[in-house]
Parts: structure tokens; sequence; C-alpha cells
């Protein structure tokens, strides 16, 4: 697989600061709200994506029974070891910040703080239980009419406390530290969700299911979602340099083993400037010239985006026609539409250019 580090020596690496950025980008994106990615007078770019991890190892594809050995250390049902709640709890996960999740019951009143976590919560046969949830959360439909409480500016404790939850399913890196630290003193379960790998989702799908009492139909989304990746998986030779664009102004990009990245991994592509120190990368126009992009991706409700290269023929992405629309919400959030965008930028990668 071609990397940057193979390109010609001029080759800058762009700058690891976004001072245009909102501060807010990343907590905003993670909820999955309508947004765009950079500042007012942005007004043509595109909607964040989520930012699911922030380690800059590319992350390989895993076997089926990798990814199966993933789903079972999550939600794998530990011997009772004695009398006390956390250890003889059938009801049992771990989560992605490697706590263990342990109920006595299984969850009736759940509150999902990131909109992917209530998808998953649905598909996982859990949405009856869902009493609560974020400001952005519109699906399913059903989720739309449930109390909010907080949205990406802040979440209120005593309105999450008021729903008597016997358990929350909070983003780890999207939810405030203090948010959680006041729900663990009050002794109220909390399930972290970090997705960091595409299989990450599948993994997540079955323990939710089973924290409520729905292990079969958690396994069953599971199966779903890895059928999906293990039907779309493709290698393309030579890999097509994919350019993701987050914002236009600045022109950003995600990085550091995202699953945006993942994706464009998983469908045969080489995401372009993924080695970037930086979550949310500001890239200048001669490294984009530099890099060659082949394929350019962006998310948004329309092509209005695609305007900004009219013209501009010297990437080969423009000169070729290979711009291409991703859904905002299927690409934004780690849950089960995920797949959607999977599907999404496969046909894009192996679309041939026109002629």
């Amino acid at each position: 697989m071609r990397h940057l580090s193979l390109l010609p020596k001029q080759y800058r690496p762009a700058p690891t600061r976004v001072p245009r950025v909102s501060p807010a980008l990343i907590l905003v994106a993670g909820l999955g709200l309508v947004t765009t990615a950079a500042t007012a007078e942005d007004r043509t770019a595109t909607r964040p994506v989520l930012v699911a991890g922030d380690h800059a190892t590319s992350v390989e594809r895993k076997t089926s029974v990798e990814r199966k050995a993933s789903i079972e250390r999550k939600t794998s049902v530990e011997p009772e070891a004695s009398n006390h709640p956390e250890t003889s709890a059938r009801y049992r996960a771990v989560d992605d910040s490697g706590e263990t999740v342990a109920l006595s019951q299984p969850a009736r009143r759940i509150v999902a703080l990131s909109p992917h976590l209530v998808e998953i919560a649905f598909a996982a046969g859990a949405g009856s239980a869902v009493v609560g949830v974020v400001e952005g959360s519109d699906a399913p439909a059903a989720a739309r009419t449930l109390p909010r409480v907080g949205s990406y500016r802040g979440l209120s404790v005593e309105a999450i406390v008021a729903l008597e939850p016997d358990l929350v399913l909070a983003w780890g890196s999207g939810t405030p530290p203090e948010t959680l630290d006041r729900l663990a003193s009050l002794n109220i379960p909390v399930y972290r969700s970090e997705p960091r790998a595409l299989d990450d989702i599948a993994a997540t799908l079955e323990a939710v299911g089973r924290l409520s009492g729905h292990a079969q139909a958690g396994q069953r989304a599971a199966d779903r979602f890895e059928r999906g990746l293990a039907q779309t998986a493709q290698t393309l030779d030579p890999a097509p340099r994919v350019f993701y664009q987050l914002g236009q102004e600045p022109l950003t990009t995600l990085a550091g083993g995202q699953i945006v990245t993942q994706v464009i991994r998983h469908c045969g592509g080489e995401p372009l400037f993924d080695d970037a120190p930086v979550v949310v990368a500001e890239i200048d126009r001669e490294s984009l010239l530099l890099a060659a992009p082949q394929v350019i991706l962006a998310a948004g409700e329309n092509d209005a985006w695609q305007a900004q290269w009219q013209g501009q023929t010297a990437l080969p992405a423009v000169r070729n026609d290979r711009l291409y629309t991703l859904s905002p919400d299927a690409i934004s959030r780690p849950g089960p539409r995920m797949i959607e965008a999977v599907r999404q930028v496969c046909r894009a990668l192996r679309a041939d250019p026109p002629s």
C-alpha cells in the first residue's frame, strides 16, 4: 500500500493547528448534530464526522475470528465469584474503556448520551427501554419524542438523574468527564462507547443487547453488521488515493486512524493525511496538490460543496470527475447505519473514472 512517506520529498505535512475550526467541533461531530465544520463564513463546508479515536496507527482489517473474539470479550458472562452484586451480576459487558459494567437485572430505563448510541440501543432491541436522549437524536423516528437531557453545549446531570436510569450509555471522549464522575458518584451504571474500529460497532450492539436483556436481538444486529462488512470488503490495485474533506475554509480532514479513514481502507483506498498527528488536520493547497488525490469524498445534503473544486484540474480527482457526496448521518455516527456509508464509499472507490 502506498503511503505519503513515499511521495516526493518536497511534500510538507499540513499544519497541525486548526485556528478557524470551532473548539466544539469534535463534540458536535460526536453528537451527530447538523452543523458545518468551521466558521460562520464556511457555509458550504460539509458536516463533521464523528471522531471515534485518537490513535495514529493504521488499523488493519480483522479476520472474522478476531472480530468474534472482540465481541466475546465485551459481552462475556463471568462465573459468579461471590454474592457481591458486581461479581454475581448476570448481565455483564466490558465497555470500550475496559471497565466491566455489571447489572443485577436487565436495564429497563436507559439514557443514551449520543445519537449513535440511541440508534444502537434501538437496533439491539432496547428501544422501549430508552427514556432519555440528547439533542440531535432523530433516528429512529421513535427517538424524536423522547426527553432531552442536553446537547453538545452541555448535559444536565439533574435531568439524567430525574429519569431514574438503571443504565447510561455514554460516548467516552464526547461526554464531559465531570458528568461521568458525577454519575459514578451516584452509583449509576455507565457503559462507555468509544468505537475505534468498524467491528467495535458490532461488539457494542451485542453488549447493549445483553445489558438490556435482549441478547438475541443484539446478536442478530451485530451479525447483520458483520455480514455487511464481509460483503463490502474489497481490495483495489492500485489503491486509489482518497481525500476526505471535512471542512472547506480552512480545508480540513480527519486523521489518526479515525473510523472514516478505516472505512476508506476497508473499501480498498488509501486515505491521505491519515498520518497527521492531530485528529482534525488542516491541509494547505500545496500539500493537497502534491498528494494528488484520485478521489475526493465529503458528507453533505447535496453536491454544493463540489463547486469549490471547479476548474482545479491539476487534481486528478477533479480532472476525472471523481468527487462523491456521502450521507452525513451514515458517515458521522458509528452505529448500525455506518454500513450504509461503507457501501457508498466502496461504490465510489471502485467506480471507473468517466471516459
